[in-house]
């Protein structure tokens, strides 16, 4: 029996460099989706602002003023 010596057999290096390219890929669409999601936050945060200068009543102002302000403070997640 005979191996067959002609079939490519990936090295070490082939695999880090594919591992390198997925990371790079994986880190691209993670900062995509990230900015997407803080558009559309910020168009709410908009909407939420017109939707407070147009209440009558200045006590669910307040309320809605603060839950805004806690929404805002919540800390973001950290890039590796």
């Amino acid at each position: 029996m005979s191996q067959n010596t002609s079939a490519y057999t990936p090295d070490h290096q082939a695999f880090l460099l594919e591992y390198e390219k997925a990371q790079d890929s994986t880190e691209h669409h993670d900062s995509l989706g990230w900015t997407s999601v803080s558009f559309v936050f910020d168009g709410m945060l908009v909407l939420l602002g017109f939707a407070l200068g147009s209440m009558e009543k200045q006590e669910a102002r307040e309320v809605l003023r603060f839950v805004g302000w806690f929404v805002v403070g919540l800390p973001s997640p950290q890039s590796g």
